[in-house]
Order: structure tokens, then C-alpha cells, then sequence
């Protein structure tokens, strides 16, 4: 199984996401503050600020800092380890080689991590975010976001309570998500409403008690054999954590996961086969 802590810690390292600088990168800023620019870095260490208008940056090589400011942007990495911010309005982010960082801040906004392992945060908006390759750490925060992981052992978020306090303690805002883990053994935490599909592998669906009963989660491939079901609850959290299975009034194939009597996940052709004893209850602390 997934070790929890540290994807739990890793999960952390995205709450607090922010971006260094190095005293050797290039600065690269438009002459005005405002309009549609092209900008084009060099094969060093960039650090590039587009401003306010519907920009294009292509990085190219070296590990760049990118930042898109207001407008439309479309912001390219290249090679490298970039650290890349999209700012307000609907931006396209791609990261290309390297272990990137992305985050894509207000708006609807599309991310592609490319290659690499890549650190991706859709910020406010109904984002549409991809992983492509290796092992990536995804979250849509707030919006109705599609999250994809692709190929790789990944770890998708898609609960926001609406707070910047690290932990657990609120209740999921509803803004549902359309989550695949893809190929590899994917660790998927979900939120209220949110539709989930794990994908080839050995996947955790980790919903918990942060989910509003009367917006379930609805788990769609969910195997016995291969997958987990992993309840999680604050660790000072003294209320009712029975673990009941129950059939859906919908669809009589489709099972019910009730926690303390309140529905919390729907699992699509599991009544009859799944049981209490497939779904695993797992105190979480507050981020490190």
C-alpha cells in the first residue's frame, strides 16, 4: 500500500506552494507593463514576467521561474525543472521535460506537466489538468476540475474545503471533479460530488468524512482484488465511524458507503460483493 504519511507530506509541499529565486537567472520582463507580448527565454536560468495582456513565453532550456500575470497566457517550459504561475484569467501551462512545478492560480485554466515528475495545482477555476508521464502530484483546488494522471504511481487531490488552514476539519465544498488516476497505482483522494475512475493498476480511493452526504462520491471501477477503499478522518474527531454498506436507491447494482449512518461514496456495481471490511478507516493529522 501507498505509504500515507508520505504522501500526506508530499500533499503538504502543494499547500504551501510557492516559488524561490536564484541570484544567477536572467530577468526577462516586456518594455510596457500591458499588451499581447511574445516572450522568449534563453537556455539559461530565466526569470520571466509577462505582466497584464494575452501573452506567449516560450522558456526553452535551463530551470526557469515563468509568471503570466493577468490575461490569457500561454506559458511553455521546455527542458528543465521550471516553476511556472499562470496568474488571473484562463491560461495554458505546459511544463515539457523536466520535474515541474505549476500553478495555475485564478481561472479556467489547462496544465500539462509533460515528462517528468510534476507538481500541478489548478488554483480557482474549472481546470483541466494532465500528467502525462512518471509519478505526479495533482490538485484542482477549488472548481469543477478534470484531473487526469496518466502514466505513473500518482497522487490527485480533488478535495478543497475552501481554507488555507492545513488539515481536515471542514467540510468539502462542493465543486465536482471528473478524477482518472490512468495507468499505475494511483493514490486518488476525493471530494463531495466528485466522479472517479482509478484505471490499470493497484489504486486507493481515499474519500473521508470531509464529504457531503447528500453529494456522495461515485467511484466507478472500483476491483476487490486489486484496489483499496481508504476512509479518512481527523484524528481528534470524536463522532460515529461505523462503516456500513448499503445498496443504492438509484441503481440497485451500485453500492453505498455510509459512515456513522451519513453516505459518503457510491461504488458502481459493488452491492452484493463489497463489504465493510473492504473499506479501511485511517486517522489523518494536519499537514506537517
Amino acid at each position: 500500500m501507498i505509504e500515507l504519511l508520505l504522501i500526506f507530506g508530499v500533499a503538504a509541499l502543494a499547500s504551501a506552494f510557492g516559488f524561490g529565486d536564484d541570484d544567477d537567472d536572467d530577468s526577462t520582463t516586456p518594455d510596457e507593463d500591458s499588451g499581447d507580448d511574445i516572450i522568449e527565454g534563453s537556455d539559461g536560468a530565466d526569470l520571466i514576467d509577462s505582466g497584464t495582456g494575452d501573452d506567449v513565453i516560450l522558456a526553452r532550456g535551463g530551470d526557469d521561474t515563468v509568471q503570466g500575470g493577468d490575461g490569457d497566457d500561454v506559458l511553455k517550459g521546455g527542458y528543465g525543472d521550471d516553476y511556472m504561475t499562470g496568474g488571473n484569467d484562463d491560461d495554458d501551462l505546459r511544463g515539457g521535460a523536466g520535474d515541474d512545478s505549476i500553478n495555475g492560480e485564478d481561472g479556467d485554466d489547462t496544465i500539462d506537466g509533460g515528462t517528468g515528475i510534476d507538481l500541478m495545482v489548478g488554483g480557482a477555476g474549472d481546470d483541466l489538468i494532465l500528467g502525462q508521464e512518471d509519478n505526479d502530484y495533482i490538485s484542482g483546488q477549488a472548481g469543477a476540475d478534470t484531473l487526469d494522471g496518466g502514466d505513473g504511481n500518482d497522487f490527485i487531490s480533488g478535495y478543497y474545503d475552501g481554507s488555507d488552514e492545513t488539515g481536515y476539519e471542514l467540510r468539502d465544498e462542493l465543486d465536482p471533479d471528473q478524477i482518472d488516476g490512468g495507468a499505475g497505482s494511483d493514490f486518488l483522494l476525493v471530494g463531495s460530488g466528485d466522479t472517479v475512475t482509478g484505471g490499470a493498476g493497484m489504486d486507493v480511493f481515499a474519500p473521508g468524512i470531509w464529504i457531503d452526504p447528500e453529494n456522495p462520491a461515485v467511484i466507478e471501477d472500483y476491483s476487490q482484488d486489486e484496489d483499496q477503499i481508504v476512509m479518512a478522518y481527523p484524528t481528534d474527531y470524536a463522532g460515529d465511524l461505523s462503516i456500513e454498506i448499503g445498496q443504492s436507491s438509484d441503481d440497485p447494482a451500485d453500492a453505498t458507503v455510509l459512515v456513522g449512518g451519513q453516505v459518503a461514496l457510491l461504488v458502481t456495481g459493488g452491492y452484493g460483493t463489497l463489504s465493510a471490511s473492504d473499506v479501511s478507516l485511517v486517522a489523518v493529522d494536519e499537514f506537517a
